[in-house]
């Protein structure tokens, strides 16, 4: 008698050298084993051309406690061989990587703007501003600072950025177009715009400034544009956080984005939300040469942080095809460069930016697509369970010795 040990169609797995981790979509429940007759099960029926793994009466006892481990946790079992000749498995495990991403790009080719969601302005009248906002885009000081320096040079045309912002309408999923580096008067030409007010009113068009140039600029009409319910910012608190507690003219709608480039203002940070809640504060980490040790400690995890995950049938499914930091950004620098989230900038030539995001979209250039791919990672069991790749992990892996964002254990 000839028995068929089989996988749940459901179960996701990976292996490596030394362990196994195999997921139930349904449930959200994992095995991470090492078990040699484990490994034998994923081994022989990955290599099988039915997904089948076959074996005689004489063998089935020596598979009988995984067996029972994987019945239990509802991911396999077996029967006769005569009862199913043939297994499906999880099409995640057979279509990876840019086999994945092409049929992305494939089912999606005429519907990209369904998955716009996110626009930057880059203007640079004033540029501190921009430095600002690259900085929390980029999370790190050197990249901020070179594509300020390349990017943001162009003459501010007023036409062309009412231009972009008339073209968004056309995405439905468009949920906020942000304004970056205006200076007062520019901020003031454009607010009087129909096309603005339409957003504004909205909510979907935010301006975006450093808190440090609007004190010093010390403007009454802009501060009445921060105070007026029909505009919201996202103000850079680029000064001591505490001073924030005594200017009640921002509102509870307003979001403040604080940079954090030490452990001292990690600490003041906690400090200051415990004493005052209700401020809407986003804080990221800023890193350069000097602060990259003490600072990359915090975006580390562990692998039980990525068993523990809800909903793993989404993540690993996301992402195997895409770069969730990234999706749906856009950036756009003084209307003729364009960037989709990471610190790769291109011309957009003679493409209107509808055309650009089709080409890009269509042959996978754009960044949308840029997964966790690292040549660590392509051996590592947990790689679509880990997050997107971002720019500060790319920047450390770039000037420092860091090669995984895992740190404890259950790290290979």
């Amino acid at each position: 008698m000839r028995y068929n040990i089989y996988l749940e169609p459901y179960i996701y797995f990976r292996f490596d050298k030394k362990r196994a981790l195999l997921v139930n979509f349904l449930n959200d429940e994992f095995l991470l084993s090492g078990d040699n007759h484990l490994f034998d099960i994923i081994q022989k029926i990955v290599s099988s051309p039915n997904n089948m793994f076959v074996i005689d009466k004489k063998q089935i006892n020596d598979y009988i406690p995984i067996l029972q481990v994987l019945r239990k946790n509802n991911m396999g079992n077996y029967c006769q061989y005569e009862q199913s000749s043939m297994q499906f498995i999880s099409e995640i495990n057979i279509v990876e990587g840019k086999e994945a991403q092409k049929k992305v790009s494939l089912y999606s080719r005429l519907n990209q703007g369904l998955y716009f969601s996110e626009m930057t302005l880059i203007c640079n009248q004033e540029k501190k501003n921009c430095s600002g906002y690259l900085k929390y885009m980029y999370g790190n000081d050197n990249d901020a600072s070179i594509i300020c320096n390349k990017y943001c040079v162009n003459d501010y045309d007023e036409k062309k950025i009412l231009s972009y912002i008339k073209d968004a309408t056309k995405y439905n999923n468009l949920k906020r177009i942000r304004i970056v580096g205006l200076n007062v008067d520019g901020v003031l030409g454009l607010v009087n715009s129909s096309v603005v007010k339409e957003f504004c009113h909205k909510g979907k068009l935010h301006f975006c400034f450093n808190y440090s140039w609007i004190l010093e600029n010390d403007n009454l009409e802009i501060e009445n544009l921060i105070s007026d319910s029909n505009f919201e910012f996202d103000i850079i608190v680029d000064k001591n956080i505490e001073e924030l507690k005594d200017w009640q003219v921002y509102n509870k709608k307003h979001h403040f984005l604080y940079p954090i480039d030490n452990s001292k203002q990690l600490l003041s940070y906690n400090s200051y939300i415990e004493k005052y809640p209700n401020y809407d504060i986003t804080p990221y980490l800023v890193l350069n040469p000097v602060n990259m040790e003490s600072l990359h400690k915090y975006i580390l995890f562990s692998a039980d942080d990525l068993l523990n995950q809800k909903h793993k049938y989404r993540i690993i499914r996301t992402n195997n095809c895409l770069n969730s930091t990234y999706w749906g950004r856009i950036i756009i620098f003084g209307g003729e460069y364009v960037s989709y989230g990471s610190n790769k900038v291109e011309k957009l030539n003679n493409y209107s930016l509808e055309e650009h995001i089709k080409e890009s979209f269509s042959n996978l250039s754009s960044d949308w697509f840029a997964i966790r791919n690292y040549d660590s990672c392509k051996r590592c069991i947990f790689q679509y369970l880990c997050p997107s790749p971002s720019p500060i992990e790319d920047y450390l892996r770039k000037y420092t010795k860091f090669k995984c964002l895992l740190f404890d254990k259950n790290r290979d």
